[in-house]
């Protein structure tokens, strides 16, 4: 028989089986919806000759007739029905099911393997499963065999164990076809393109473009400071001492990585562990937007060795509201900043320093008064992206303002290859090309070269009122490994070739390259996780990939609606558009809030960020109470108490 005269008796038999749910004003319950379409399918996959017999009932003719002389159309049952969501969804789901036996019991390549048999007996064992759960229910309740039996059926949503045999291998055929479209088209949804199958083309999105997927790694040092108090928060000494310490060492690599000193100083242990790699990051993963948003600001306003048209990609301005935004964050102090080298130096320097030289308490004790603070709020507590420069910072004051004079790092000399020393110490400061017309900046890179990007970022709080976290407030310090828009990357590597899911061979290499699947590990269990993993973000990037797994299998299994009402429903359900502008928007809102946050914190720091001469002259303070320009009443130092 053809297909679709089983979809005209599906159709049939759920005007039947709904006909109460018809009367109540065309509302669908959870579990008539399944049982309606399990019974349908049992009665096809039990009797697939026989289903000949039945036939389309012609529009207009009634199709079902009650006592009280109520009489339906086809066309009025339709209507009705589908007024909901849940009734669209219900036909979906019982053509999908008739499609998937269809598949698995006439596809020429995939009846003859095996897995049909396979799949109905895991269903078998599942029942098995259940009918177990029932007998130990009853011991363990005090019940008998049927209550419990009869409310795991219930939950279920089917009637009998026939029926739930019948579901379970619905659950099984669906799940094993979804997992063999992906093993024929992986490659085809990493780059995206046209999927064609009987005279049918099914588009589907591309991972690497659509979503664009950053391999990152960070070093993370949790502080104390509060997330809304962007000029006066506060941080422990050991805290001071701790970021101090992470930059000095990243400066001074010697024989270590980026990597090694995850291992050391990040306070996100479960990717310390892993040498500080967080995996992959795309648009759709939920990272604060300090971190996603400010690898996307440096890659597309920044970074000068990517094209404009791959910069494009990101969408920062599209939206009408976001005009303002690319000026916003491409201006120094706005939407990047640079660190000087020497200020982080004096931090650890200072990091316990509480009272003046005299032991005197300075503006009473008022911590955000406290050097290591005053340098905290000035370059790390900012939400910005920001780059550490060789150089440092002479603070002053003339005629009662605060002055600030930034010069190279004693000792500073610049490598042929672009690369510093400092006292003819090898760093890993070198030349990067900056755009947006601040040009080429010496600046802190890892071992390979990469920008190391420093933001202040958090979820939550540090502390709950029962003691434990719930959330985190920090510094990270931030690699991008691969950037999505970068065609090769530094190790001349493809996107598509750079993201592959094959196993490596035996000396730990793909193709004799390091890839995102062997980078930082060398065994086969890791490889085989973070294959896994990739795998699931490819899946995942598509978010209509659903529909489009039904499509392909429909039009495999030569199937066809008649209905033209039905057709259209279902092509509505199956149209991704509202959900992709759905989402565009919210990408757009992302930014809209980033926005708002740094000028939130521009505005609140203008007027409250203490000045570095507060904490240059820190330990002189009870000696310049009377100045008046410094600690003294009305100084730029002294501090009013309310």
């Amino acid at each position: 028989m053809h297909i679709k005269l089983y979809l005209i008796f599906v159709f049939y038999l759920m005007f039947l089986y709904n006909k109460q749910d018809y009367f109540l004003g065309g509302k669908l319950m959870a579990k008539n919806a399944k049982v309606l379409a399990i019974s349908s399918l049992a009665a096809l996959s039990l009797s697939i000759t026989a289903c000949s017999q039945y036939v389309a009932t012609p529009d207009g003719e009634n199709i079902l007739s009650f006592g009280d002389g109520i009489t339906l159309t086809a066309d009025e049952l339709l209507e009705n029905y589908t007024s909901s969501q849940a009734g669209v969804e219900a036909y979906y789901n019982a053509i999908y099911d008739v499609v998937a036996r269809y598949i698995m019991t006439k596809d020429p390549t995939i009846s003859t393997n095996g897995s049909y048999q396979e799949l109905v007996d895991d269903a078998t064992v599942s029942v098995e499963d259940l009918k177990r759960e029932a007998e130990t229910n009853a011991s363990t309740n005090g019940t008998n065999y049927d209550t419990e039996l009869e409310t795991l059926l219930d939950s279920e949503g089917v009637e009998d164990l026939d029926e739930l045999q019948i579901k379970y291998e619905n659950e099984n055929f669906r799940e094993y076809l979804v997992d063999e479209f992906y093993n024929l088209f992986m490659d085809n949804l990493k780059v995206g393109g046209n999927i064609e199958i009987n005279n049918t083309t099914i588009e589907v999105n591309s991972y690497l473009n659509d979503v664009l997927p950053y391999h990152v790694k960070h070093i993370l040092v949790n502080v104390d400071a509060s997330a809304n108090d962007y000029a006066r928060a506060t941080i422990s000494s050991s805290q001071a001492t701790k970021l101090s310490s992470l930059v000095n060492d990243l400066v001074y690599l010697g024989n270590d990585t980026f990597g090694t000193l995850a291992v050391s100083y990040s306070d996100d242990t479960g990717s310390a562990s892993t040498y500080g790699d967080l995996g992959i990051m795309s648009k759709n993963t939920s990272f604060v937007s300090e971190f996603k948003l400010g690898i996307y600001t440096y890659d597309s306003l920044f970074n000068t060795s990517i094209s404009d048209s791959e910069k494009n990609k990101l969408e920062l301005t599209t939206a009408e509201e976001l005009e303002n935004t690319k000026d916003f964050l491409s201006t120094e102090g706005q939407g990047i900043s640079f660190v000087p080298y020497g200020v982080v130096q004096s931090l650890g320097q200072v990091s316990d320093e509480e009272t003046d030289d005299y032991g005197e308490l300075v503006n009473g004790g008022n911590q955000a008064y406290y050097p290591r603070n005053i340098i905290f709020n000035k370059y790390f507590n900012a939400h910005q992206i920001s780059f550490i420069t060789p150089q440092v910072v002479t603070a002053g004051e003339s005629a009662g303002e605060a002055t600030e004079v930034v010069s190279n790092i004693t000792g500073l000399e610049r490598q042929e290859d672009g690369t510093y020393k400092i006292n003819g110490v090898q760093t890993q400061f070198r030349d990067v090309e900056f755009g947006q017309g601040i040009g080429t900046k010496a600046i802190l890179t890892d071992e390979q070269g990469n920008p190391i990007i420093v933001t202040r970022a958090g979820t939550g709080s540090t502390s709950s009122d029962s003691g434990e976290s719930t959330g985190y407030q920090g510094v990270h310090f931030i690699v991008v490994q691969r950037s999505a828009l970068d065609p090769t990357g530094n190790n001349n590597t493809k996107l598509e070739e750079y993201y592959s899911t094959q196993m490596p061979d035996n000396d730990g290499l793909i193709d004799g390259k390091v890839v995102y699947v062997n980078a930082f590990k060398d065994d086969r269990s890791t490889y085989q996780s973070r294959i896994n993993a990739l795998e699931d973000e490819i899946r995942a990037a598509d978010e209509s990939i659903d529909t489009k797994i039904f499509q392909y299998w429909f039009a495999r299994s030569g199937a066809e609606i008649v209905d033209s009402s039905v057709k259209a429903l279902i092509d509505v359900y199956c149209d991704d558009e509202p959900d992709r502008i759905t989402k565009q928007n919210e990408y757009y809102e992302t930014w809209l809030d980033y926005y708002d946050l740094l000028n939130t914190q521009l505005n609140q720091r203008e007027q409250r960020l203490i000045p570095l001469v507060c904490y240059t002259n820190f330990g002189d303070a009870s000696n310049l109470d009377d100045d008046g320009e410094l600690f003294g009443k009305g100084g730029i130092c002294y501090y009013v108490q309310a």
